[in-house]
């Protein structure tokens, strides 16, 4: 036990010899803290700071450890530009605004406010003073027609399938001179919907970009066999693309009427492949746009005979019942084809446009149709109209797939000359004696 007792004393005493040979690093650095906070008042605030800085070394590693090369260089950088003065920014104030020079234009990005209120001022800018050169003191459409509605009928009880489809895009296009293009469409397919499908999404596409390429270089109104041509190469281009897709024993007619309204008049240029119709109706009559495809006329037997092919019960080779379709691809080399019949007409501003197909044409003439739309327009319900149409169809006894497009060119007009009628009659009945 003696002996232990002196290993112990011999310990403590080489423990208290090696604690006064080297202090701890923790005293070192609380007596330099306490040196500089004595020594505050004879040296300025940045050097101490950076003085605290250096000591600290910025290398994220053990304390008082030498900083790495790239710590050093990085704090010799903050160390030159916090001693660097402020460079003087000098401002010439002019009436145009404020410049600098001798230093780059601080950039801010501005408060939510400011921001705002920056917003609030490009909103409030006047428009540019540039006009088209034809629509300069003159009110430019911004459609063809005032009221565009269609509606369609399955009629399940004779028909498993819905295989008809329209399409109404206006503006199609709006020129620089303040001309606009609208476009109306009706499909009726047969063999199943592919094809439909297809005309209904592409069709109107492929017109606008062939209109686009001649707007461009005409710089003028552009004429009307141009327009036929236009039309013609749509209706064949999408034909080549059914034909890649695969449409051999199925197909749809197509009738498409783009309507172009200038600041001084507006026509209607119609074409189609099959037996939907387009009707104008106009200052009291209506005229047909469109020419029925068909087996049965005398000119079509005659066409699909110079082609190859045949007819017989009143079908090309007896099996399709148009002479004219898109797609149906196992019939082009026996008479069916894609060549649209086109047709233009200038019309009046409060014409109005029917476009249906053949499940309305087969039970109803054309001055029928004319009657239900002008009974529609004296009754106020415009937006019915359509909807009257195929319900005359059914009454009349139609057993096919019925759409009907009604577009109203000049309804404005015409309400307003129907209002002044109401208040001349409800005048005259209030000045009777």
């Amino acid at each position: 036990m003696a002996a232990d007792g002196r290993v112990r004393a011999v310990g403590r005493t080489l423990l208290a010899s090696l604690s006064q040979q080297a202090p701890s690093p923790s005293g070192t650095l609380r007596t330099s803290k306490e040196d500089k906070a004595g020594d505050l008042k004879a040296h300025d605030l940045v050097t101490v700071r950076n003085e605290a800085r250096a000591e600290r070394a910025p290398s994220r590693g053990l304390p008082n450890q030498v900083p790495t090369p790239a710590a050093q260089r990085r704090l010799s950088r903050a160390r030159e530009a916090e001693d660097q003065p402020e460079l003087s920014r000098r401002r010439d104030v002019s009436s145009s605004g404020t410049s600098y020079r001798g230093s780059t234009r601080p950039q801010r990005r501005g408060s939510l406010q400011e921001r705002a209120a920056a917003l609030d001022r490009i909103a409030q800018a006047p428009p540019s003073r540039q006009r088209p050169a034809k629509a300069v003191g003159r009110a430019v459409p911004k459609t063809t027609a005032t009221l565009c509605r269609a509606a369609s009928e399955a009629n399940a009880a004779f028909r498993a399938h819905m295989e008809d489809s329209s399409v109404a895009i206006d503006p199609l296009l709006v020129e620089q001179d303040g001309e606009v293009w609208g476009y109306f469409a009706v499909y009726d397919g047969h063999g199943g919907r592919q094809a439909v499908d297809f005309c209904e999404a592409k069709l109107h596409g492929l017109v606008l970009d062939e209109l686009l390429n001649v707007t461009r270089m005409a710089g003028e109104t552009v004429a009307d066999d141009v327009v036929a041509e236009v039309l013609s190469r749509a209706f064949r281009r999408v034909d080549e693309q059914l034909k890649l897709l695969g449409t051999w024993r199925c197909g749809c007619t197509a009738t498409v009427v783009l309507a172009h309204r200038t600041l001084t008049g507006l026509r209607l240029h119609a074409a189609n492949v099959g037996d939907s119709r387009a009707i104008v109706i106009d200052s009291g009559s209506e005229s047909r746009l469109t020419r029925d495809h068909r087996p049965t006329d005398p000119a079509e037997i005659q066409r699909v005979e110079a082609e190859g092919g045949f007819v017989a019960r009143g079908r090309v080779v007896g099996q399709l019942g148009v002479s004219r379709a898109l797609g149906d691809h196992s019939l082009k080399s026996v008479g069916v084809t894609w060549h649209p019949h086109v047709c233009t007409r200038e019309v009046a501003q409060d014409a109005a446009l029917v476009i249906a197909s053949d499940g309305l044409w087969d039970v109803m003439a054309d001055g029928d149709a004319r009657a239900v739309v002008e009974r529609s327009v004296a009754e106020r319900m415009y937006d019915k109209a359509p909807e009257l149409l195929i319900k005359a169809a059914l009454r009349a006894g139609s057993t096919d797939n019925t759409t009907a497009l009604v577009a109203f060119f000049g309804l404005a007009q015409a309400h307003c000359q129907v209002e002044t009628l109401s208040l001349v009659t409800c005048l005259r009945c209030c000045l009777k004696p």
